[in-house]
């Protein structure tokens, strides 16, 4: 018999919006999913929901000890990742006349250092393997400029920077980086 092995993803930010919805469609599509967010309760209940192997790893992903257990985790588990989706972030709609910048810190920490911890955890190993896929979520916001997202968009406009400087030295390992 030919036993094809299940791929495995890894979601930050799964246990609503748009990762949850993708860890749904990649459950249906096969693929044992690592499961990612502060909201446990939630990624229990997206947990029981999908048809695959499937393994929570809390995480506040601003918090790289925290992000480091979760990622340890999953290694012991599934023993790699696949594909990587960041895709855990926040949104708080700033005036642009009340600047405040608590609330900008918190967009940096979650939206920007938050893909910047997964990919210091993730990248030694897909480099190692020298396979695979990451998707890293921003924004029409990371392009243009748009009203009350004064302290989201440029959170999201690093991140295209960013996907666009890794691309070069990441191809040379086969992996492949995306900005969705």
């Amino acid at each position: 018999m030919n036993f094809k092995k299940r791929k495995v993803a890894w979601v930050t930010g799964a246990s609503s919006g748009i990762g949850k919805a993708l860890s749904l469609k990649l459950s249906d599509e096969d693929w044992n999913l690592a499961l990612t967010s502060r909201r446990v309760e939630e990624l229990q209940k997206l947990s029981g929901d999908l048809k695959t192997d499937n393994i929570i790893a809390p995480a506040d992903v601003s918090n790289i000890n925290e992000l480091s257990l979760a990622c340890d985790n999953i290694f012991n588990k599934f023993e790699t990742i696949d594909l990587c989706v960041l895709n855990a972030g926040i949104y708080k709609s700033v005036e642009g006349g009340k600047i405040n910048s608590s609330i900008f810190n918190e967009h940096m920490q979650v939206n920007y250092m938050g893909v910047v911890n997964a990919l210091e955890l993730i990248l030694p190993k897909m480099i190692k393997n020298k396979y695979g896929h990451i998707i890293i979520v921003s924004s029409p916001t990371g392009w243009r400029g748009l009203p009350r997202a004064t302290a989201y968009g440029p959170t999201k406009a690093a991140l295209k920077n960013l996907a666009e400087s890794l691309r070069y030295s990441l191809e040379l390992h086969n992996i492949r980086i995306q900005l969705v």
